[in-house]
């Protein structure tokens, strides 16, 4: 068993790290150690699942967290979709009609859904008229579990303003 152990890249690399006390080594290694934990652990684990769904949603169950699920993989396996528009649409619309237009008109996000909220690359554009406000719906699915925000965005004394629409589902 020993001889199956010491034949492992990473055990040899543990070993040369322990022998040179290379500090940076060693916690860039913890690190990769950490990612590949929370990957496997991912699917098997409904409170990790839970944390990377309310992360990937703005809404962090705490700080600490927040703070480790920034090593997570953010793309990969969960399916993520927005919608985003200049009327509120779940709010102008019945339920299955807002669904069936949200089913169609809904695109695509890699990871961190909410990002698409802060209209990256294209502010001055979406943004340019004064009052303008868009709407914008994630909806997020992992192994059965389902996270939905929405999120009312207007600019304002040159910033950003993002308002999470409660209750929406």
């Amino acid at each position: 068993m020993d001889d199956v152990l010491d034949a492992m890249p990473i055990v040899r690399l543990l070993r040369a790290l322990q022998r040179r006390r290379d500090r940076l080594a060693v916690a860039l290694v913890a690190a990769v150690v950490l990612f590949g934990a929370i990957a496997l652990v991912t699917p098997v684990s409904r409170r990790m699942q839970r944390g990377i769904m309310a992360a990937h949603h703005f809404k962090p169950l705490s700080l600490d967290e927040w703070l480790l699920l920034q090593l997570a993989p953010k793309m990969y396996g969960f399916a993520h979709t927005a919608w985003i528009g200049s009327s509120p649409l779940f709010a102008t619309v019945s339920k299955p009609t807002a669904d069936r237009i949200y089913a169609r008109q809904s695109f695509w996000v890699n990871h961190y859904p909410a990002r698409r909220a802060r209209f990256d690359g294209a502010r001055g554009e979406v943004f340019a008229e004064p009052g303008n406000t868009m709407y914008v719906y994630l909806r997020s699915h992992y192994r059965g579990l389902e996270e939905s925000t929405a999120f009312v965005v207007r600019a304002a004394d040159g910033k950003l303003v993002l308002r999470r629409i409660e209750g929406f589902r």
